[in-house]
């Protein structure tokens, strides 16, 4: 059952119902729910392999508009692919890492192995792009009426995470995780671990945030 202030989604029959009170036997779609409230702009979230493209791809359905971090910020280094050769090309010699491809653009697969191993890189990396990032977001926002932020860190843009009026945050199993990692990754299980490993306080980030959460249980 979802703690206080939290409101709790199973996936059920393909639509995303929620319990409108606790012990309570009325349900809505997510949709609804976010209808009622009247919503303009809300953040899906959660951890590698949750299930957070599905669960925006059914509120798109419904008249939402998403915007997908994640390949927000492919555009960002392959708009800072110089600064970003000159600031982590020593440290991945140092690990035997190919980050630049024979085309002159960065691997970001090698890139990420490189990252995810190491935190002080990785906030590194997050200094130069996250700026674009932040300017790219809210020109969508101001183009659309209800917005979907699709992002695993949006907690790490608090400016951005505040104007959400609503955190979807999406849960499923660990090893249904692992197996979606694999096949849609291609990664190794340590990889795939070092990835979960990072993100393993992301709720508790969200928390901190103040920011009214709905779980969604995928």
């Amino acid at each position: 059952m979802a703690k206080t202030g939290e409101n709790s989604i199973n996936f059920m029959k393909k639509k995303l119902s929620v319990k409108i009170k606790k012990h309570s036997k009325q349900t809505k779609t997510l949709s609804e729910l976010l209808q009622i409230q009247n919503f303009s702009l809300i953040c899906v979230t959660g951890k590698m392999a949750s299930g957070k493209n599905f669960v925006t791809s059914k509120l798109e359905q419904n008249g939402w508009q998403s915007v997908d971090a994640d390949k927000l910020v492919h555009i960002a280094i392959n708009d800072s692919t110089e600064e970003i050769v000159k600031t982590f090309l020593p440290y991945a010699k140092k690990e035997n890492l190919q980050i630049v491809t024979s085309e002159n653009k960065i691997d970001r697969r090698e890139l990420g192995k490189l990252l995810f191993s190491n935190p002080a890189l990785l906030k590194k990396q997050e200094e130069i792009i996250y700026p674009k990032v932040i300017k790219m977001t809210e020109d969508f926002i101001l183009q659309n009426k209800k917005a979907i932020i699709n992002a695993t860190v949006l907690y790490k843009l608090p400016h951005l995470l505040q104007r959400c009026q609503t955190i979807v945050y999406v849960k499923a199993p660990f090893i249904k995780r692992i197996k979606r990692s694999k096949k849609r990754d291609k990664l190794s299980i340590i990889q795939i671990i070092q990835r979960f490993y990072s993100q393993k306080k992301l709720f508790n980030e969200y928390k901190k945030s103040k920011v009214p959460i709905v779980i969604v249980k995928n």
